[in-house]
């Protein structure tokens, strides 16, 4: 469709798009017209696994990278292997799912040259910790620009988190091959009631996009379910480990 001329109303100037922002637009523009989007929603109180993480920090002396995003990725890492279907591949040609034995996890950082999708590899099995520390070396680079091409591929799994820029809902945009996505929001501090008595509780939003091709509802819901289940009681982590 011929875009109508702006410059018939104004003075206008043009800006070409980075080669991040070109790719990122064919890819949405992909993903957006080729999966049929679904999304559910869960607010989940983080207060535990945040008074956790500080104690943790401080004990250690030192800065841990200990960061939330770290921490999902463990923790989505035990729903991959408990929800097999989150991380198969649809092949609409033959009309088959292909289910990875591997667990990679994608993870959006923000850079001067925009959002890039990096990939964390064999996730399962790793601690928190260690995924904390890949992350920050990953996220260095690829602030620094010095990313390579093998390092966006074969994520089976995206999480997106812009809980830091204060967003307070999200609706990502499922990574094609992948069949879902995780976004996170800004953490931010309400009045819960509970048993008759109210108290300030640290509350964090997911949203969870998925392909409804591949995942239906129900399924879903018993997915974020189950990360929120392993985030408000973070012992739950031990058990599923």
């Amino acid at each position: 469709r011929e875009l109508p001329d702006p410059a018939r109303h104004g003075p206008v100037r043009r800006e070409a798009m980075s080669r991040i922002a070109r790719a990122t637009a064919r890819n949405m523009q992909f993903a957006w017209s080729e999966i049929p989007h679904a999304w559910v929603q869960e607010e989940i109180d983080i207060t535990a696994l945040e008074a956790l993480r500080q104690r943790l920090k401080r004990a250690a002396r030192a800065e841990l990278p200990l960061t939330v995003t770290a921490i999902l990725c463990r923790v989505v890492a035990l729903a991959l292997a408990r929800f097999p279907v989150f991380n198969s591949v649809l092949d609409s040609t033959t009309e088959e799912l292909v289910y990875r034995d591997y667990v990679n996890i994608g993870v959006a950082v923000d850079t001067p040259r925009g959002l890039v999708v990096p990939c964390l590899r064999a996730v399962a099995g790793k601690s928190a910790l260690q995924i904390g520390e890949e992350l920050k070396a990953i996220s260095a680079r690829a602030v620094a620009g010095k990313l390579l091409g093998e390092d966006f591929q074969g994520s089976g799994f995206t999480i997106s988190n812009l809980g830091g820029i204060g967003v307070s809902g999200m609706f990502p945009l499922v990574n094609w091959p992948e069949v879902a996505i995780l976004g996170v929001a800004s953490s931010r501090e309400r009045c819960v009631l509970a048993n008759g008595s109210a108290s300030n509780r640290l509350i964090m939003p997911l949203t969870l996009g998925f392909d409804h091709r591949v995942i239906n509802g129900a399924d879903a819901a018993r997915f974020l379910g189950f990360i929120r289940e392993c985030i408000e009681e973070p012992g739950m982590l031990l058990i599923h480990a």
